[in-house]
């Protein structure tokens, strides 16, 4: 009779286990017994592989947005070098303007001499013609005085300067006179001289300002090809933008995808979770003399790997849409926080995989190490090997001789891990088997 009834237990245990496995791969027809799970629902593994791809193509993304941020960046650089070869320009051609300005101001103040030694050489001519007027009020008072010679050269002269030549004529006139006439000529070619020169230095700065607004008007057509090329590089830069932006946007639709799917994962690990918890409440009221979930440990080809510890909180077998590939070691009272793990028996250690940092309880995966969060893997004889997973410390290394009862590190919550618990595996050959036989449970 008791054979019988533990038969019917085990039996809808299995009954619970396939139910469940159905609703992780999404073959759910019964939607009011299973709450809010659509029927469409996907299972965790396609979730799972529909994030791995969003993920790559993520790293897709980021790879564009950052090969797009160099280009930018780039752009920029070429941007602010033009923009400095303006700004230099600029420079120049206000350079040029003092120079113009100090150029026109030379050629007013050159005008501004001219003008003055024109009125000079004006008042040197009247004083000329006032110096021939006295000369021929002498040269009409030696003529009242009886000196034909020179009245006839004075009637016989065209003009005063052919009267000036004939030098025999004016030598006989008073010595005085003489010097006067001489002088007034040498200042008016002295001044008629300046005045050459003047305009002569007058025409240099005009050729000057030339040459200054021929720089300046090339400055100035350098600064326009340059603002050109600011202008096509601004486009370029705001295209490159342009493309980041979309960039970015995909980023966010495929992390809000992402972050969308992960929500459907933990809503279908949720209900798993609750579908077995209500099979399990109505199996112990059905069948109220079960197995309890501590272990009477009596001893195996491989010793407990967490002493102290006996609860066994998930066995090897299907969970969640996909197989669970050892047992999880947890505590029904205590906390096993921090509690010390041990080599089940005598090996060396393969693998240790430590970094992760996430000590505690979460609904996803923190992605460290696959998941397992800090584990180690210590090989025995006879091609086994165990595994021992989600430690929140490791305290062997790779390569080192562990006995049974070595402690390896000790339970924690890293990786993908829902709670405080040590997951141990058993691995045959390469391939994961059911740890309980070698741990005689």
């Amino acid at each position: 009779m008791q054979n019988s009834k533990q038969k019917h237990d085990w039996l809808r245990r299995l009954k619970v286990l396939t139910v469940c496995g159905a609703i992780a791969v999404g073959v759910l027809t019964c939607t009011q017994q299973f709450g809010d799970i659509p029927a469409s629902a996907k299972t965790v593994s396609q979730l799972e592989q529909e994030i791995k791809e969003n993920n790559q193509k993520i790293a897709e993304q980021q790879q564009k947005l950052d090969d797009l941020q160099k280009n930018i960046s780039s752009q920029k650089e070429i941007e602010d070098a033009l923009q400095a070869q303006i700004d230099t320009i600029n420079k120049k051609i206000s350079l040029v303007d003092v120079q113009l300005t100090t150029i026109n101001q030379q050629i007013a103040n050159t005008q501004g001499e001219i003008e003055e030694l024109e009125g000079d050489i004006a008042q040197q001519q009247i004083d000329i013609d006032q110096g021939l007027d006295s000369f021929k009020k002498r040269l009409r008072a030696m003529y009242v005085t009886g000196n034909d010679s020179l009245a006839s050269a004075l009637v016989g002269s065209t003009d005063f300067y052919d009267m000036l030549s004939k030098m025999d004529l004016i030598a006989r006139v008073a010595d005085h006179d003489d010097k006067l006439v001489k002088g007034l000529m040498e200042q008016m070619e002295q001044l008629q001289q300046s005045k050459d020169q003047l305009v002569s230095k007058q025409n240099e700065q005009e050729l000057q300002k030339l040459e200054q607004e021929k720089i300046r008007s090339d400055y100035s057509d350098s600064i326009k090809e340059l603002n050109a090329k600011v202008q096509q590089t601004q486009a370029a830069k705001d295209e490159l933008q342009q493309e980041a932006d979309a960039a970015t946007k995909n980023i966010d639709s495929y992390k809000a995808a992402n972050a969308s799917k992960e929500k459907e994962q933990n809503q279908i690990i949720a209900e798993i979770k609750r579908q077995q918890e209500l099979a399990e409440k109505q199996n112990q009221t059905q069948n109220p003399v079960v197995t309890k979930p501590d272990y009477s440990y009596t001893g195996g080809r491989f010793a407990w790997p967490v002493p102290g510890f006996y609860y066994v909180s998930s066995p090897y077998g299907p969970r969640w849409g996909k197989m669970h590939q050892g047992i999880d070691v947890a505590s029904s009272g205590s906390s096993i926080s921090g509690a010390a793990t041990v080599a089940v028996a005598g090996g060396t250690v393969t693998l240790v995989k430590t970094g992760c940092t996430h000590n505690y309880k979460k609904t996803s995966s923190c992605g460290c190490n696959g998941g397992y969060g800090n584990y180690v893997v210590v090989s025995h004889a006879d091609g086994l090997s165990t595994l021992y997973a989600h430690l929140a410390t490791v305290s062997v290394s790779y390569g080192q001789s562990v006995s049974t009862g070595t402690v390896v590190g000790t339970v924690g919550s890293t990786g993908w891990s829902t709670g405080f618990h040590l997951h141990f595996g058993v691995m045959k050959n390469g391939a994961f088997v059911n740890p309980a036989p070698y741990l005689g449970i």
